[in-house]
């Protein structure tokens, strides 16, 4: 253990200087320079003082002792003096002082040493395990009365005073463990934190007390919480003590960290995340600091409406408003207030969805009827569905078949396989819901036991040009047969017969349809006839002078002659 201080720290070159020195459990000592001078080197008593005068210039020089102990082991301290190259007026400085102690643990009821040395000191006065007036340097025996102990020496001179504190820690089996924490070790000031203690190894009539604030002192349970506004910046200390009679008294200390009121509100981040629907929207936002949510709402600039206050300090929000009216423009503003009653505010608008209801159309593939499919036993029919505006979709059928059941797609087609002993109407339904309302719709069929009639066969038709090409001036003969017909039809021919053929002269090339139909539907064929033109026969080329008096603008008529045509 080393104490060790200048007198004084500032010099000018050539005034005096002097270090004062203690130490303990060392043999040997010796002195160096941070600078590698020689003016502080070689050889050193274990305790003493010497002086030297101040020959070397720097803004700060370090001088080292170095102490080696019986077994060998080495500490050191090095202090700094300042050395001005003229004679200004010395700098006025408060007090030096360093205080160690020597063994810093012990077991209870072991005595350990204080050494103290200071320089510029006119008083100095001990506090904390220790008390009463002190010299300028020394040391002095102690016994910790507990499992922690503090030894503050605060010296004094004209331009103030300079404390500094050395800690013993002392064991005892028989002394109670203390645990003492704090809900938050940092606060705003004004605002608070929780205590929470517990005390172990302890036997009966072993009592606490607490000490360091206006809040926190008195006796106190061997375990408990208890809420304090720490008050004093830049930290307060909270300290427990708690005793077993007849043995060392165990101390723990806490100091929670006070920061500067906070004023400023909280500054709110994306509250345009807004997810409408047609009656009611959510409304998100964040904050950098813990704050509570609120929403103020309406339909003008006034607002009108305020949700329910979240009273929940937190960094992310979110509030949920109902009751909207559909495709509506609302004003709102968030809210939020910090723990220290500051409140931010930021306001936006929104417009709600507009109601569009759901639709849904759902059918088999049956020809169409007024409200009732007949079908075979254990006809295999296919449904065929779409919706919009929904979101789920649920089928269901009054005879509890497992192939029409259940949640089903928004849109989309399946086959089922009708009833093989139904005789009655019964019914197939699919219910669709969505964010707007629901919507069913049902088909009915009737599943008939008797034998079905055979189906009606569709017609079918042939229809042929020959020639299929012609020289224009010729002509094609169409020819058509039809099955399952009852009549024909075409706007070339005014016959309605289902068979035969009629004589045709295009004087360009025509593509000739004919519609047949029957019982079982409808079918049409078409059949082409191309037309070249023929060869040159003749041109005539004469004025149109018929009639006329005058002969100017004259009109010529010229006429070409092809086969047929003219």
């Amino acid at each position: 253990m080393i104490a060790f201080a200048p007198h004084p720290n500032y010099v000018v070159l050539g005034q005096p200087v002097t270090l004062v020195w203690e130490t303990k459990n060392a043999v040997s000592c010796a002195a160096s320079m941070s600078s590698g001078g020689s003016l502080w080197s070689g050889s050193k008593a274990v305790s003493g003082s010497e002086s030297f005068i101040m020959s070397i210039y720097g803004s700060g020089v370090g001088y080292i002792l170095t102490c080696t102990s019986p077994d060998g082991g080495q500490a050191s301290q090095r202090v700094v003096i300042y050395a001005a190259p003229s004679n200004p007026a010395p700098s006025p400085i408060r007090p030096t002082v360093d205080i160690t102690v020597y063994p810093s643990s012990v077991t209870g009821g072991q005595n350990t040493t204080l050494y103290w040395a200071t320089v510029d000191a006119s008083s100095c006065v001990s506090s904390g395990d220790w008390s009463g007036a002190r010299a300028a340097s020394g040391s002095m025996s102690v016994t910790p009365l507990s499992t922690l102990n503090t030894y503050t020496l605060t010296c004094t001179n004209a331009l103030g005073s300079v404390s500094k504190t050395a800690t013993v820690t002392a064991t005892s089996a028989e002394s109670p463990v203390i645990s003492l924490t704090a809900s938050r070790g940092t606060v705003t000031l004004g605002l608070s934190t929780v205590l929470s203690w517990s005390v172990s190894n302890t036997i009966p009539g072993a009592s606490c007390t607490a000490s360091g604030a206006a809040d926190w002192s008195g006796t106190v349970g061997l375990s408990g919480t208890k809420t304090v506004v720490p008050a004093a910046q830049p930290g307060t200390l909270y300290t427990l003590t708690c005793t077993n009679p007849g043995s060392l008294s165990a101390r723990s200390d806490l100091t929670i960290t006070v920061w500067p009121a906070d004023t400023t509100p909280p500054i709110i981040y994306g509250s345009g995340l807004v997810t409408p629907t047609a009656t009611s929207a959510r409304i998100s936002w964040f904050t950098f600091e813990p704050s509570d949510a609120q929403v103020e709402y309406g339909t003008t600039a006034s607002y009108g409406s305020l949700t329910p206050l979240d009273p929940q300090l937190g960094l992310n929000h979110e509030v949920n408003l109902t009751g909207l009216s559909p495709g509506t423009l609302y004003y709102y503003r968030v809210r939020s207030r910090d723990e220290s009653g500051n409140l931010g505010l930021r306001d936006l608008t929104f417009t709600t969805l507009s109601l569009t209801p759901p639709t849904l159309t759902f059918a088999p593939n049956l020809p169409p009827t007024a409200s009732v499919y007949e079908v075979s036993p254990g006809q295999v029919l296919t449904f065929d569905w779409s919706s919009a505006n929904v979101t789920s979709c649920v089928a269901s059928n009054q005879l509890s078949l497992a192939d029409w059941s259940g949640s089903k797609p928004l849109a989309g087609s399946q086959t089922v396989t009708a009833s093989q002993t139904r005789a009655a109407n019964y019914s197939y339904s699919l219910a669709c819901s969505g964010p707007n309302g629901s919507v069913t719709k049902r088909v009915t069929v009737y599943t008939s036991l008797s034998s079905p009639p055979p189906p009606v066969p569709a017609p079918t038709l042939t229809l042929s040009a020959s020639p299929a090409s012609l020289t224009s001036g010729q002509s094609s003969s169409l020819s058509w047969s039809s099955t399952n017909a009852t009549s024909c039809s075409a706007p070339w021919t005014s016959s309605t017969a289902t068979s035969g053929t009629q004589a045709v002269s295009p004087t360009q090339t025509t593509i000739y349809t004919l519609t047949c139909t029957g019982s079982g539907g409808s079918v049409s064929k078409s059949a082409t006839v191309t037309v070249t033109p023929g060869p040159l026969t003749g041109i005539v080329f004469r004025p149109d002078l018929e009639g006329r008096t005058d002969f100017t603008g004259i009109t010529f008529t010229i006429k070409i002659y092809t086969p047929g045509n003219s």
